[in-house]
């Protein structure tokens, strides 16, 4: 794991901070989407201002299989990306990397697992829907340029999506970044966001790398539902008893009864037909 720091204030798109769960990772365009502690490394940032030589950080991308250590969710991601380092559960963060080996910190994607209730957005509670979601986050950005939003269906959940596009400094240079988000129901108060944000000139090429995350994106849905309910409300998923061990042994007792109980009943029978048919004494 590499130094963390938290991260507070407001996005390039104008999102407020906010104090809950986890985290909606948009520290590529100026700052974070707080719903917890961010733990990204605080070096990436600025390592990347020294970067000299402009590079094609999309340039002949290939995709490679990811799979996260506790076999949740499964995707291709680009090879020659790199993950960062987070100290936040179900959350998997991918960048391009500088030449001088720093992670870029204006192009990345995000897939993120949490309550929804923790997204820090204005009116959402656990029963908010996706389409809720993506209307509060688009509120909440009065400066940005949002799309229609977009009906989703990834690995059999439902939700919604929606691109928002804003002018922001980068070291007194105004640019157009492009942020997609992409919020699917899991149910039971939880959700499965993505996030990709770029340069207005890369969007088009990080919709492909998006659009590849969308079309070989895997969940263990009970494994993450087991995994969420145990990192935020303290459910602990059930484990095997001893109790069970022992079942097999108490079904003797009702055997032996049973042997018993014929035996006591042939016996009884057995008397009742010799007292039947037994010769009347003249």
């Amino acid at each position: 794991m590499s130094n963390n720091s938290n991260s507070s204030g407001s996005s390039g798109f104008g999102i407020p901070a906010s104090s809950a769960l986890f985290l909606i990772v948009a520290l590529v365009i100026g700052a974070a989407v707080l719903f917890g502690s961010t733990n990204i490394d605080p070096r990436s940032g600025v390592r990347a201002q020294f970067t000299a030589t402009p590079i094609d950080l999309f340039a002949n991308i290939t995709y490679i299989p990811f799979t996260s250590s506790d076999g949740i969710v499964q995707f291709e991601r680009p090879a020659a990306w790199t993950e960062i380092p987070i100290q936040q559960p179900l959350t998997y963060i991918f960048a391009p990397v500088n030449p001088d080996g720093s992670t870029n910190d204006i192009s990345r994607f995000d897939v993120i697992l949490g309550p929804t209730s923790g997204i820090g957005l204005p009116g959402i509670t656990a029963n908010s829907t996706p389409e809720d979601v993506i209307g509060a986050l688009v509120t909440s950005s009065p400066d940005a340029q949002a799309s229609d939003l977009v009906p989703e269906k990834i690995d059999g959940l439902s939700g919604a999506s929606v691109k928002l596009t804003q002018v922001v400094s980068n070291q007194g240079v105004n640019e157009q970044r492009v942020a997609e988000f992409v919020v699917l129901s899991l149910g039971d108060g939880y959700m499965v966001l993505f996030e990709a944000v770029t340069t207005s000139p890369n969007s088009e090429r990080m919709d492909r790398v998006m659009q590849q995350l969308k079309d070989t994106f895997k969940l263990n849905r009970d494994a993450a539902l087991a995994g969420l309910k145990e990192t935020y409300s303290g459910t602990v998923p059930p484990t095997p008893t001893l109790a069970a061990s022992v079942t097999p042994a108490a079904t003797a007792l009702p055997a032996a009864t049973a042997d018993v109980t014929a035996e006591m009943t042939a016996e009884a029978t057995a008397e009742a037909t010799a007292e039947a048919t037994a010769t009347p004494t003249q």
